[in-house]
């Protein structure tokens, strides 16, 4: 009995014996033999089911998860506890045997340990004996020891410091502990041997807290600490809680025992351990967290007592330090850097530096110490203590010094200091400013106006640094005047430079040479500064530098003054070689700007002369000092001397007075070409014959090198002779017309020109001269051409000859025509000289009499028609013969043809055609080319013979094997009356046809080239015989079928009842092909539609297989449901026709048999296996099941069961099941066939996290013999197999989860590629008997029972499992097919997984699908083609192989390999770069680079992962973004594209067979929660990955590592999504998050912007009703031309975002386009192609809102181009239409004219008509303005300007006839304008002229000569008075035309002389002939 308690004890002495009993605590202790347990043993039977204790139930997993909860705190249990020294776990498995799990123990000197520990406790025991709890001598601990853990034989180490207090001096700690029972005890751990990872300490009770109780301390706290019930938290005071007696202990713990615990801990670590400072800094508590926290009482007393202590380092010079006490401390304030060189200085001045981190400085401020600070001050007079300290450094380290004492300002505390740093590198001491101190005592700042390379040898006085920053410091020091250190200022500069610069030597010099580098830079640098400054400064100082060097190569330099002859030359003088080389012979100095171009300033040229003619002159006078001769002896070459003599023509007359005139007459400057040597002007005076010169004609352009030899000449230029004139001296010469006719021509006739090879020479260069003498002398240049016709100067290979004997060789026709003849000119005139050659007579055409000379000379006479061999030169000619045949009349080209009748000359084409229009069309290669043979070959015309003409162009590619083919076509319009009729080749074309059938199937014939024939036999069907296709081959092509087809299965539409396409069986052709040739096909007997016969019997054909079994069916059943009307009414009869019908078969392609009496239709499935069992033999059968009962009936046939007479009745079905090849069957509908099981494989393994994947087509066989299998009828499968490994293993789970069917196996695991468990049954597609090794284990799954037979005694469970490494294997094959294969060893444990997929050799009930070699290797192709998206998105695989292992082969043979390495990734982000590569055995590697973002958060209670891709190419250097098709993918790739331009994978939710993601189309209102998930990935992770990918490419584009990226390129699109749900979410989530980033690029400025920042142009800007061509290109190259921040996004991403804020419109690119269009020069084209559009939109849009946008700114604005560059603007009332009588007034030239591109674009000139383009009338000012140029003009071009004038007085009568309500006063001023033509003195008239003299006169002062009206008498005026008036001379192109009365009225232009003008000339008559008589 229990006596009504719940329990009950026993001794073990008393059921030892009793095993039962005992037996549990076996292997822990033996009780059964010991009756005494040393220890204690606790035994906690689990719980397995609820009980009224507790619901919770216990199992291994949760023991597993307790003693894993165990193991994580495992280094932590040991250091606070007082005895236990180690913990153990051990597991007792079922069969007995133990295992050690986990332990932790003290691992060394566990004797120290135990004897520390002890004494602290006997310590603690005899306090509590004296006192109880209240101790109040503190009794510490301090012990190290080393923590051993040991996880299942994974040892670590951990090294503990742990210090314990037990005791306490105040009371009322003393107090609470004996009121509370319990000892004030206090501990601090800290690891020793993992002091990187300080952090937050843990709260311990002896034993450690929950891992969420976190003290604020970088240490591990313990104490007797009251606890919170729940014993887990610590309790502390509250409002709640002020007076909890143990919330009040904790807080007397924290206030009064922890600082004492604390503080001998760290100095422990200090003094005992040695730890480093910086250690120990970490270990101090941190201010800020503990006063945030409920331990904030710990803080104060802490560092009231551990401050006192040694606890600051500071560092020595023997770089370490010590310990100090922080009142012999000098602290660095907090976020002061102090620089080590500081520190080091500071240091040896005594001061003991500390420098802490910022919690150390928040515990030294928080205590309150009375703490040194380190300053400026302090520092400086530290060092002013111990100057050594710094003096000895060197000056680097010495100017850091001087830049930390002057950081601070207090420039006054720098005196006594050595630290102002000299130019000479060595440091002066500051000295208090003195007033009145000496030059010398003062140091000078340097600055960027007076720099110090401007003092020369005054380095020491000076300071100067590169560092600006402390110069600028210096620079306050002297500013402030305190310290001798002064700022320069100018004059002291000025005197600086003049005593330390010029050496006191110079002063008696006129030049000085510099030696010293130093010296000659310092020039440099003097005439930068000297700019802004006057040269006066520095008069006749030696200053100015020269060009030549001196004798020891230093630099020259002379003095600035007015006297020293001195030529400056700047870079933009033209100063040649020559030149210069003149004036370096010349008594002056030469300065040059090139070799100083520091020498520069704006006082200079008081001082130097220029080099210009005056200046050089001018020079010359100074330096010849009154000796000119002296210029006569100076030696000068030919081309100095003519540079000279050009140079110095220019000068003024001004400039020729005594001096200057003496200098340029004793220059030797003038050249001759017949003597050698100079002349000076007065030498040449005494050498010339007469004492003149010879010179040539200033105008004479042919080249000395080509005069004769034999004439003597001298050479001037325009300026000599100017110069020359000036110098008096006079010469004349011939014109060069007179030289060339009288001396040249006469020399070339005469054969005298001497040398012979120069001839060729000048004649170029006359005959090139001819166009511009032309223009110079027209009236003289008729006799030049008329000379050259008949001049003997052409060379040709038969000599010399004139043009007017030879041909144009120019004309490519004529030189093929004249091939190997001597009739063109030889170079140099073969080219260049043809125009001049044409205009003198060459010939340029050839006659047909020449052409049938030519025929003649080429052609052998006509033979029997063969082929004729000639020579390529005459074949050629012949060609160009027919060519030119083009140029005369057929009339013409008939004659010639009978003139030729009897030659063969036709060339042969030896080759077919290559292309006819395009590069697709040809002539089929393996068609015959009749020409072939007879390359170079002539043959006779005659009908074996085809001429091509325009119009038969392509009946080469119909005749080629017929007939021979000229090689040209002969362009003539009437071919008809010269060759045969191109009707008359019908046979031809015919027996042409039949050779392109022939061959076609080894040629396929393009379309094009049976159009061509069919063309041709449709034109001329009327002359094909109605039975000439009968004996035909197949001849009609069908284009989709790339055949030809007999008509016999053709019709030219479908039967009307019968739509269903029926090919390949019956065609139609009621297409275009069809109409367009009906003619020719309904008369070869092709039907107008398919007949009912020609239905029906496709029936009978499909036997042959030439379409996919779908399309099939299709056709079969289309025919059935036609032939019974769906199974309405009985069959159609056609007697002629047999029917046939599909009947069961295992293949999917129908099967059909004739219908026959054993042909029936099944009406009971269970029939067709009772028959088949029933042991006899039934003849019948089966009709295909697709076929329906009542459909067959109606096509006659019997049921199955009436066919072997059994009723219904006979059998009855019961019961359900479905069988597990039919659940396999059902599978693998939904999982396609060939890459889907690969793919399942590889999402398998990736699940598995394998790294590697390898597929091998094992074609080995291995054992069949059964005996020698553990199951005999697997030999079957030992055949050929695929093979797929992976280097991961199986888990206990994945075998479970494998022999499950379809358990979902992974639904909860986010990141598992699989979801439904099922994807695995895909390999039954291809196997029957999949089997696997992984571990030891071999598994095979037989479905169907066929070769694992009896073996399997569960037969719900169709498998086995098999250790193969067990002994009992050992000597069997059955791993045979495993072996070789990656590494598998039978006899030991595999460390892979390895699946063996067997072929299927037959149809079975699981799968039809047979594989075999073809097939497996189109599953490598379609891998290989798939290798990018299958490997791109795993998270494991980095490499799948593709093998083959052959019989007879040591091992698998690598068809394939893809790698997927990653190439870089980007810091910062989840992004990476890699590459795939794709190589086969056949060294065939291709190679894609792509680029992946990918996110990952926690999405309610889920965990997503979305990845984005996109690919990359890289080229030169840099990677191009390429644009896909998107693809979904969860990992591995889905079916289904979305149309994205990039990759999106994530863990979607997807559909049971991986095809797709997961939608809701919102029928079943609440979303699917897949549905949801789906969405939830749209709305978050995946437009992150997006986003984070753009961000990457634009950080690649700002590295400049990619090449034409469009920032938009990837961005996604609403319309081009493949399904808007649920894509079209994340498109809209995607816009959000762009508009927010930077992820705009304006390329006009260059930037990146976010949406708000950028501008984008609206879509309808200058777009028209009229014209739609595209302006955005223009008009956004405007807007980046003017630095708009525009961007160029293309409208269909405009709907996404929200651009009404930043867009610009049309009226706002108007006014910014026109504010801007002077600034657009520079890309007129594009500035004007948007002026048109807007000219364009100002016509069409009239009286809009959009007219008016453009209105004011074309009115306003000068915008019409006005010269052919674009650069002259004007508004169009400025000017004037060119189709106008006033356009005829202006040349291009002057811009008063619309350029061509706006003049003849219609609306372009209404709208400048509309804006005040002058047309019908101009402006009075614009005729006023054009009379008063003509004076000019006619200076310039007299024929021109007369012709200008008529155009002035036909606009002054239209501008009359536009205005008829009267003239302005404006225009009457014409009437005094000079610009009318005044006519000449005609010839023999006797009396003076009053015109002569004068080119042009008003209207006022002329007479009309009668000429201009058609009432005056010609010649009247000018008899009656030409010698006192003016007569006016006008000549019109239309002899009818007159000067109208208005035009003569407003000029005033006298029509008859005044009377007193007839008086007065009538009295000169009669002087003249008083005088005559006399």
């Amino acid at each position: 009995m229990w006596e009504g308690k719940s329990g009950k004890y026993f001794k073990l002495a008393d059921v030892r014996t009793k095993v039962d009993t005992v037996s549990p605590f076996n292997k822990v202790c033996d009780l059964t033999t010991d009756p005494y347990c040393h220890g204690t043993i606790f035994r906690f039977p689990l719980r397995k089911v609820s009980s009224s204790l507790s619901n919770q139930c216990y199992d291994m997993a949760k023991i597993q998860q307790l003693f894993q909860a165990l193991r994580e705190e495992g280094k932590l249990l040991l250091i606070f506890l007082r005895s236990i020294e180690s913990i153990e776990v051990h597991e007792i498995n079922i069969d007995g045997t133990v295992s050690l799990k986990f332990s932790v123990c003290i691992s060394k000197d566990k004797e120290r340990i135990r004897q520390i520990r002890g004494t602290f406790m006997q310590r603690i025991e005899q306090a509590y004996k004296q006192s109880r709890y209240n101790i109040k001598d503190c009794i510490p601990m301090s012990v190290d020891f080393h923590v051993e853990l040991n996880r299942e034989g994974s040892l670590t180490s951990h090294h503990w410091l742990v210090v314990s207090h037990v005791g306490s001096e105040n009371q009322s700690v003393l107090q609470q502990a004996a009121s509370q029972h319990v000892f004030p005890w206090v501990g601090m751990a800290l690891e020793l041997s993992n002091l990187a990872q300080v952090g937050k300490g843990r709260v311990f009770c002896f034993l450690p807290m929950p891992p969420d109780i976190t003290s604020p301390f970088p240490v591990h706290i313990n104490g007797t600490f009251g606890l919170n019930d729940d014993r887990r938290t610590i309790r502390w005071q509250g409002v709640e809680r002020k007076n909890d007696p143990a919330a009040q202990w904790n807080n007397l713990i924290v206030s009064f025992l922890l600082p004492s615990c604390y503080k001998r801990l760290l100095m422990d670590c200090i003094t005992l351990y040695r730890l480093a400072h910086t250690d120990i800094y970490q270990c101090w508590p941190n201010v800020a967290q503990i006063n945030a926290s409920d331990w904030k009482n710990f803080l104060q007393p802490f560092l009231n007592v551990f401050l006192r202590e040694s606890v600051v380092w500071t560092e020595n010079l023997e770089s370490s330090g010590a310990w100090i006490r922080l009142n012999e401390a000098t602290v660095v304030p907090k976020g002061t850097e102090l620089a080590q060189l500081i520190h080091t200085v500071l240091t040896k001045c005594e001061l003991r530096i500390v420098q802490a981190p910022e919690n150390v400085h928040a515990g030294i401020q928080a205590s309150g110490f009375n703490t040194i600070y380190l300053s400026h001050s302090v520092a400086r007079a530290a060092m002013k203590r111990f100057p050594a300290s710094y003096t000895i450094l060197d000056r680097n380290k010495k100017l850091k010094v001087l830049e930390y004492c002057l950081s601070d300002g207090q420039y006054g505390d720098l005196v006594g200091l050595q630290l102002i740093p000299l130019a000479d590198n060595t440091f002066a001491q500051f000295w208090a400013h003195v007033r009145g101190a000496r030059l010398m005592q003062t140091i000078y700042i340097c600055s960027e106006q007076f720099p110090r390379h401007l003092f020369l040898n005054a380095d020491s006085i000076v300071v100067s640094l590169d560092d600006q920053n402390l110069m600028r410091s210096i620079q306050k020091v002297g500013d402030s005047r305190l310290t001798q250190l002064q700022t320069l200022d100018l004059n002291t500069v000025v005197q600086l430079i003049k005593q330390r610069s010029f050496p006191s030597e110079w002063q008696s010099m006129n030049t000085a040479e510099v030696i010293s580098p130093n010296h000659k830079e310092w020039y440099t640098t003097f005439w930068q500064w000297v700019q802004p400054h006057s040269l006066s400064y520095f008069n006749n100082d030696m200053i100015i530098p020269l060009s030549t060097p001196g004798p020891q190569g230093g630099l020259r330099v002379t003095r600035l003054s007015t006297h020293s002859p001195i030529l400056h030359l700047t870079n933009s003088d033209q100063c040649s070689a020559e030149l210069m080389s003149f004036i370096s012979k010349m008594p002056v100095h030469v300065s040059q700007t090139s070799m100083h171009p520091f020498l520069d300033h704006k006082e200079l040229y008081s001082y130097v002369k220029r080099l210009n003619p005056e200046g050089l002159v001018n020079a010359l006078v100074l330096g010849c000092c009154g000796k000119y001769n002296q210029l006569n002896s100076i030696s000068l070459t030919e081309s100095e001397a003519q540079h000279v003599s050009q140079y110095l023509g220019g000068l003024s007359s001004m400039m020729f007075e005594q001096q200057r005139s003496s200098v340029l007459i004793n220059l030797p400057i003038f050249t001759t070409v017949n003597k050698s040597g100079l002349y000076s002007v007065a030498k040449a005076n005494e050498c010339s014959w007469n004492s003149r010169a010879i010179i040539l004609p200033d105008n004479c352009e042919i080249s000395d090198e080509n005069l004769p030899s034999n004439i003597v000449f001298l050479s001037s230029l325009i300026q000599q002779r100017s110069l020359i004139n000036k110098l008096s001296l006079h010469m004349k010469a011939p014109t060069t017309i007179e030289f060339v006719l009288d001396t040249l021509f006469v020399m070339v006739k005469q054969g005298t020109f001497n040398p012979a090879s120069k001839l060729d020479d000048i004649m170029v260069e006359i005959l090139t001269l001819l166009p511009s003498w032309m223009r110079k002398w027209p009236k003289q240049m008729n006799t030049v051409t008329s000379a050259l016709q008949t001049l003997p100067f052409l060379p040709t290979g038969a000599g010399r000859k004139s043009p007017s004997q030879l041909y144009d060789s120019g004309q490519p026709e004529l030189v093929a025509l004249f091939q190997g003849e001597h009739v063109f000119p030889l170079a140099p005139f073969d080219t260049d000289m043809l125009v001049q050659l044409r205009q003198c007579g060459l010939i340029l055409s050839a006659t047909i009499n020449v052409l049938v000379g030519v025929v003649r000379t080429i052609g052998p006479p006509a033979s029997s028609g063969n082929p004729q061999q000639v020579t390529l030169v005459r074949y050629n000619r012949a060609k160009a013969v027919i060519r030119y045949l083009s140029r005369f009349t057929p009339a013409d080209v008939a004659s010639f043809f009978q003139q030729v009748s009897n030659i063969s000359w036709i060339p042969v084409q030896s080759n077919p055609p290559t292309m006819l229009n395009s590069a697709v069309d040809m002539y089929p290669q393996c068609i015959p080319w009749k020409g072939k043979p007879y390359v170079c070959h002539f043959v006779s015309l005659g009908s074996h013979v085809f001429v091509p003409t325009p119009a038969t162009a392509e009946y080469p590619f119909i005749l080629g094997s017929q007939v021979y083919v000229a090689d040209c076509v002969l362009q003539v319009s009437k071919p008809d009356n010269i060759l045969p009729n191109s009707s008359s080749y019908v046979s031809q074309v015919l027996a042409h046809f039949k050779e392109v059938i022939a061959h076609s199937v080894e040629c396929k014939p393009t379309e094009r080239l049976l159009h061509l024939i069919y063309d041709y036999l449709n034109a001329n069907c009327l002359q094909i015989g109605v039975d000439t296709f009968k004996t035909f081959p197949p001849w009609i092509w069908l284009t989709y079928e790339r055949a030809f087809v007999s008509p016999s299965v053709v019709a030219m539409k479908p039967n009307p009842s019968f739509p269903q396409d029926l090919s390949p069986y019956v065609y139609t052709l009621n297409d275009r092909f069809g109409v367009q040739y009906q003619p020719l096909f309904v008369r070869s007997g092709v039907g107008l539609e398919v007949v009912s016969r020609q239905i029906a019997s496709v029936l009978g054909m499909m036997g042959t297989r030439k379409m996919t079994a779908d399309k099939a069916w299709q056709i079969v059943m289309s025919i059935l449901n036609w032939l019974t009307n769906n199974g309405e009414k009985p069959i159609k009869e056609f007697d002629d026709v047999k029917l046939y019908i599909p009947v069961e078969s295992e293949e999917e392609y129908p099967v059909l048999k004739e219908i026959s009496d054993d042909v029936v239709y099944n009406d009971n499935d269970f029939l067709e296996g009772v028959l088949a069992r029933s042991g006899q033999e039934y003849s019948y059968t089966l009709i295909n099941h697709r076929v329906s009962p009542r459909m067959a009936s109606c096509l006659g046939l019997a049921a199955l069961s009436k066919h072997l007479d059994i009723s219904e009745e006979t059998f009855e079905d019961v019961g359900q099941c479905e069988p597990l090849t039919v659940r396999l069957r059902n599978i693998l509908r939904d999982y396609k066939d060939g890459l889907t099981i690969i793919k399942e494989l590889i999402q398998n393994a990736d699940d598995a996290e394998a790294t590697e994947i390898n597929i091998c087509y094992d074609t080995r066989t291995h054992c069949e013999d059964q005996r020698s299998l553990f199951f005999p009828h697997m030999s079957e499968t030992h055949g050929p197999a695929l093979v797929v490994h992976n280097n991961a293993v199986f888990t206990d789970d994945d075998f479970q989860n494998i022999t499950k069917l379809a358990g979902a196996t992974k639904e909860n695991k986010q990141l598992k590629i699989g979801k439904f468990g099922i994807g695995f049954c895909s390999v039954y597609h291809m196997t029957d008997v999949p089997s696997f090794v992984s571990r030891e284990f071999l598994y095979i799954f037989d479905p169907m029972l066929k070769y694992l037979g009896d073996a399997v005694k569960n037969r719900s469970r169709p498998g086995k499992k098999l250790s193969f490494t067990h002994r009992i294997l050992k000597h069997s094959k059955q791993m045979d097919p495993f072996r070789d294969l990656y590494d598998f060893n039978p006899s030991q444990e595999y460390k892979g997984t390895i699946f063996r997929l067997p072929f299927r050799k037959n149809p079975s009930d699981i799968s039809s699908t047979v594989y075999d070699s073809h097939t497996v290797m189109e599953l490598l192709g379609n891998l290989e083609k798939h290798s990018n998206e299958i490997i791109l998105f795993l998270r494991h695989i980095k490499c799948i192989t593709f093998s083959r292992f052959d019989n007879g082969s040591k091992c698998p043979t690598v068809l394939c390999k893809i790698e997927k390495r990653s190439l870089c990734t980007f810091p910062g982000t989840r992004t990476l770069m890699c590459n795939v590569t794709n190589a086969n055995n056949v060294g065939t590697e291709s190679s894609n680079t792509w680029l992946i973002a990918t996110t990952e958060k926690q999405i309610t209670a889920k965990y997503a992962t979305s990845s984005v891709a996109c690919s990359l190419k890289h080229c030169n250097g840099k990677y191009q973004v390429c644009s896909s098709e998107g693809g979904s993918f969860c990992f591995l790739p889905l079916a289904k594209t979305t149309g994205l331009p990039v990759h999106i994978s994530s863990n979607f939710a997807v559909s049971n067979n991986r095809r797709g993601i997961w939608t809701d189309d919102g029928s079943q209102g609440v979303p699917a929660l897949e549905a949801q998930w789906n969405v939830e990935l749209m709305t978050s992770t995946i437009p992150e990955a997006y986003c984070l990918l753009l961000e990457t490419l634009k950080e690649m584009h700002l590295k400049d590592q990619l090449s034409e990226y469009i920032y938009c390129a990837l961005w996604p699109s609403t319309e081009r999504l493949h399904e808007k749900n649920p894509w079209s979410k994340l498109v809209d989530c995607m816009y959000k998050i762009i508009a927010l980033k930077e992820l705009f690029y304006s390329s006009a400025i260059s930037k990146w912007l976010t949406l708000g920042q950028s501008k984008f142009l609206s879509n309808n800007i200058l777009s028209t009703s009229i014209s739609q061509q595209e302006t955005e290109k223009c008009v956004l190259f405007v807007v980046k031309q003017l630095c708009l921040p525009v961007v160029d996004l293309p409208f269909q991403y405009h709907v996404h975002l929200d651009l009404e804020n930043v867009m610009i419109t049309e009226a706002n690119f108007v006014e910014i386009f026109f504010k801007s269009i002077n600034s657009l020069s520079h890309m007129v084209d594009t500035r004007n192609a948007v002026l048109l559009k807007i000219l364009e939109l100002y016509t069409i849009e009239v009286g809009k809102t959009r007219q008016n946008n453009v209105s004011p700114f074309l009115k306003n604005y000068p915008c019409i181009p006005c010269t052919p560059d674009g650069t002259v603007l004007k508004k169009a009332s400025e000017i004037i239409d060119p189709q106008s009588v006033f356009a005829k007034m202006y040349d291009n030239s002057e811009h008063m004219l619309p350029i061509s591109m706006f003049d003849g674009n219609t609306l372009a000139k209404a709208s400048m008509h509309a804006l005040g383009l002058h047309k019908d009338s101009v402006p009075w000012k614009f005729i006023i303005q054009r009379a008063t140029g003509i004076q000019y003009y006619l200076q310039i071009d007299r024929k021109k300007a007369l012709q200008r004038v008529d155009w002035i007085l036909q606009s002054i009568k239209k501008n009359i006839t536009s205005n008829p309500e009267g003239l302005s006063d404006e225009s009457k001023s014409l009437a005094t304008i000079p610009f009318l033509p005044v006519k000449s003195k005609p010839n023999e008239y006797p009396l003076q002229w009053c015109g002569e003299g004068h080119d042009l006169g008003c209207g006022k002062e002329l007479v009309l000569s009668g000429a201009e009206v058609k009432e005056v008498t010609v010649q009247r005026n000018e008899l009656l008075s030409g010698s006192q008036v003016k007569i006016l001379k006008l000549k019109f192109k239309n002899e009818s035309e007159t000067l109208p009365d208005n035009v003569i009225d407003l000029l005033q232009i006298k029509r008859e002389p005044l009377c007193n003008d007839v008086v007065a000339h009538f009295k000169c008559l009669t002087q003249l002939v008083e005088k005559d008589k006399r």
